[in-house]
Order: structure tokens, then C-alpha cells, then sequence
């Protein structure tokens, strides 16, 4: 009969060094996009427009469109990411099967 007990958490942060790095690495680049992209295309618009005798208006619906492709592909990208996750889990269990470990 087996007595230990399993420690392991579904919550448990141990993520290792490569681990943490990679998730503040991933949160500074979230932060500097969202911040450079939206904020400076309102300043700059009319800039670019005056330079280049373009509509501003024209251009703010450019931006408009872009911003809704935007969040359908990283919809798309989050299914995309699952899908994935899913997989490598069921290739790793299938594998883990057909070698004969538990």
C-alpha cells in the first residue's frame, strides 16, 4: 500500500529563474506596445496627415479598422495557443503511454 503523498500544487509559482524572466520579459513588451502604439498614433495622426496632404479623417479610420483585425487575430492567436497546449498534452501523455511510464 502507498503511503506518500503527493505535494505538488496546481498553484504552486515555481516557475524557476528562465521561468520569471520570460514572464516579465513577456509582460514589459505587452505594456510597451499597448502604450507606444495606441497613445502615439492619437498624437502623431495629424502630423502625418499635414506632412503628406492625407485626409485625417481617412487615417483615423484606418486605425479604426487595423485596431479590429487586431483583436480578431489575437483571438485567433489565443485559440491558437490552447489548441497547441492541448496537443503537446495529449502527445505527452500518448507518449508517455506507449514508453510505459506512469
Amino acid at each position: 500500500m502507498d503511503t506518500k503523498k503527493n505535494n505538488s500544487s496546481l498553484t504552486s509559482l515555481n516557475y524557476g529563474l528562465k521561468g520569471w524572466g520570460i514572464l516579465i520579459l513577456t509582460f514589459l513588451c505587452i505594456m510597451l506596445d499597448s502604450s507606444l502604439i495606441n497613445d502615439s498614433l492619437n498624437v502623431v495622426i495629424d502630423v502625418f496627415a499635414g506632412m503628406n496632404g492625407w485626409n485625417s479623417n481617412m487615417l483615423y479610420g484606418f486605425s479604426t479598422i487595423t485596431a479590429w483585425i487586431a483583436v480578431a487575430g489575437a483571438a485567433m492567436w489565443g485559440v491558437l495557443a490552447v489548441l497547441t497546449v492541448i496537443a503537446l498534452i495529449l502527445i505527452s501523455t500518448v507518449d508517455d503511454k506507449l514508453i510505459g511510464r506512469n
